[in-house]
């Protein structure tokens, strides 16, 4: 299948990307940092590049703008994982529009999800096209999590504000906010 260089310095993490990339029969690379990472791509461009954000020697973003210099390396797809999520937009302005963003941990049939868009040259954003059902009893938290969805290009849908003549129901031993979101 495809060739595709994994650059992540947590061992156990590239272990886990690996397998599930070999178990979709996928030829994988390692790289624990961003020298190994370009001996690599140097040595053999790849398909598609699965970059960790924050590496021992350098970034991410720098082994993906190094690639890119290779013959033909503008033209490689990358998706890259990060656990500073908090981060995503600032890293978002700073990458190349082709670039993904997807935030850790994350499920091995998503990684596989994206793993295949990537390939086929399909953007398979990170939320965007799903629905998310926020649940909590807090107005103010229900408010929090939409503006985190929707700044994530999530959709979120609130139920209908209820009124109090329908009240929800509560659990045992918890009476149900009257305030509504």
């Amino acid at each position: 299948m495809s060739r595709i260089l994994v650059v992540e310095d947590n061992s156990i993490t590239r272990k886990l990307l690996r397998f599930t990339l070999e178990a979709e029969g996928h030829s994988v690379v390692e790289a624990g940092d961003e020298r190994e990472a370009l001996r690599a791509a140097r040595a053999a461009l790849p398909d598609l590049l699965l970059l960790d954000y924050v590496l021992p020697d350098g970034d991410g973003l720098h082994v993906l703008a190094e690639v890119a210099r290779l013959p033909g390396g503008s033209r490689v797809p990358a998706v890259l994982l990060t656990g500073m999520v908090s981060q995503l937009e600032v890293l978002r302005s700073q990458a190349p529009a082709h670039v993904q963003f997807v935030p850790k941990p994350v499920e091995p049939s998503r990684l596989v999800e994206i793993v295949r868009a990537q390939l086929a040259g399909t953007d398979v954003a990170v939320g965007r096209g799903r629905r998310v059902l926020v649940v909590d009893d807090e107005g103010l938290n229900r408010k929090l999590a939409a503006l985190r969805l929707r700044r994530w290009d999530s959709r979120s849908r609130r139920p209908a504000a209820r009124t109090r003549a329908s009240p929800a129901r509560a659990a045992p031993g918890r009476t149900p906010s009257s305030r509504t979101c």
